[in-house]
């Protein structure tokens, strides 16, 4: 997803899991996925999930290509 001019990264989980931690990253390369993403919003969806949606720290036209992936371990 594109929004204005920032890459969006958005998942939904489970509001019932609170040992797992979530975890956006970004690469331009697929060797280094620093953990510089910026979350714009937590939504809780009245079922038990919620969404979130984090965006890319630099916009669009000057991050090239970009790669996210969603990293989810236990606290």
């Amino acid at each position: 997803e594109h929004t204005d001019t920032y890459f969006v990264f958005t998942f939904t989980r489970s509001a019932e899991a609170g040992d797992v931690e979530y975890r956006v990253e970004f690469s331009t390369d697929f060797a280094t996925w620093p953990t510089t993403g910026v979350r714009l919003d937590t939504t809780d969806n009245g079922n038990a999930t919620i969404t979130e949606r984090w965006r890319h720290p630099s916009p669009a036209d000057q991050a090239g290509q970009a790669f996210a992936r969603l990293r989810v371990g236990f606290n």
